[in-house]
């Protein structure tokens, strides 16, 4: 593997994973602050969103 593959590699997970936790965090901190019900709704509209991002990488 050459150097610049594995910095780009390195880069591009770094990235990935950032974006993840960010989206997990913000997750958690919203399930602290809002009520059950407003919580539910944001998080199947984060499981869509979600996933509609995993079929947009899909190509």
């Amino acid at each position: 593997m050459s150097p610049t593959f594995a910095r780009g590699l390195y880069w591009v997970g770094a990235s990935m994973i950032a974006g993840r936790s960010a989206r997990i965090l913000s997750l958690f901190i919203l399930a602290g602050l809002l009520p059950a019900e407003d919580f539910g709704r944001y998080a199947a509209l984060w499981v869509v969103v979600d996933g509609l991002l995993l079929l947009q990488g899909f190509g």
